[in-house]
């Protein structure tokens, strides 16, 4: 019988561990990656990046493989193929990814998380896209006092953040002064403090301490009184091209601004969402917001290697503009699951590893 190539799947090291025991493993389903690249003709393993090493003779590696219904630790030669999963931030593990890639291993999303404030003067030298994304500048003392002159509310981010982690709230009041909406943790109460025009010493403290970008809060259609938005799914897939997997909707707690299920937010079928928009024609919605999102997953693709599986958040006005929020390169895919769309789901685990297959067979670098 012949044995199947494999495809790692990299992982961070406390997923890995709680793999390795037998453990959960959060919103992370392996056995959807194992049963993807066995319909493809590969066989998952779970890798970490230490156990890695560059160069044209490598020894073998150490990877988690199931066996029998259980994952156990084995030694195997390096798989020509990685679906990157784990997010590393710190220079020395860019470093060896970037070695791995150039010695011959396919690396597909080899970042998984990129500078928000970077991507975002990146995507506006598209002329597609730059109609799609709000006004943003880096939270600078002069940049946010150029925009609280410019608009009535502002949203401060973090530009390595995720799932909502660190963002704050700037808003005009109607007695002239501002609300600062902030939190020390995602599980610590909102604090509001008001200021009129001289900023808190403490958020400028804040900006010292980490770097932010501040943009035009969006007025943003709502659902049951609650900001809306889309997360859409675009990934490769055997073909080697890109292709709408998915779309579902994330609505903000009430009383909230941050949609993130991570932070309160609650997921809803787009078809509940467009009942409460009867005016909209969901079918040219979801038409525009597709061809955008792969628009935007083409462009990104064609300036920074290695994309592959992109989950992008996407805003719609009242009016039904559609607004670019921002590009996860390890895209949270449980939202799926949570909406009942369980094949959707699926898919977002399965096309990762047709895309190995595409890899596999073709040998071209992502």
């Amino acid at each position: 019988m012949t044995t199947r190539p494999y495809v790692g799947i990299l992982l961070n090291k406390p997923v890995y561990s709680r793999l390795c025991r037998g453990k959960g493993t959060g919103h992370e389903k392996m056995s959807y990656y194992e049963e993807g690249a066995a319909s493809v003709g590969l066989k998952a393993c779970f890798l970490l990046l230490s156990s890695l090493t560059p160069g044209p003779s490598r020894t073998k590696i150490k990877a988690l493989v199931n066996t029998n219904g259980r994952y156990v630790q084995t030694y195997i030669d390096m798989p020509e193929v990685i679906h990157n999963r784990a997010i590393h931030l710190d220079s020395k593990s860019a470093r060896k990814l970037a070695a791995l890639a150039d010695s011959g291993v396919d690396i597909y999303n080899l970042n998984t998380r990129y500078d928000k404030l970077f991507l975002h003067n990146l995507l506006a030298q598209d002329p597609v896209i730059l109609p799609h994304l709000p006004v943003t500048l880096q939270a600078t003392y002069d940049g946010i006092r150029q925009m609280m002159g410019m608009y009535p509310s502002l949203i401060l981010k973090p530009v390595n953040g995720s799932v909502g982690q660190g963002i704050m709230l700037l808003k005009q009041t109607g007695d002239g002064r501002w609300l600062w909406k902030h939190r020390s943790g995602r599980r610590q109460p909102w604090l509001h403090r008001y200021f009129l025009r001289r900023i808190p010493p403490l958020l400028l403290s804040k900006l010292r301490n980490r770097k932010y970008l501040v943009q035009q809060y969006l007025p943003l259609a709502r659902y049951d009184g609650s900001p809306f938005d889309i997360r859409v799914s675009v990934q490769r897939g055997e073909s080697g091209e890109w292709q709408l997997t998915g779309m579902v909707g994330k609505a903000a707690k009430r009383g909230a601004f941050l949609t993130n299920v991570a932070q309160g937010g609650t997921v809803v079928s787009l078809e509940m969402f467009f009942l409460h928009h009867p005016l909209w024609d969901p079918v040219d919605l979801k038409h525009r917001i597709g061809e955008l999102s792969l628009h935007i997953a083409r462009y990104m693709s064609s300036l920074l290697p290695g994309l592959a599986d992109l989950g992008l958040d996407m805003g719609i006005m009242e009016d039904g503009h559609i607004i670019f929020i921002e590009a996860n390169g390890r895209d949270q895919r449980y939202s799926f699951q949570e909406a009942g769309m369980m094949q959707e789901w699926k898919d977002t685990y399965l096309n990762p590893m047709a895309y190995a297959s595409f890899l596999t067979k073709t040998n071209k670098s992502p």
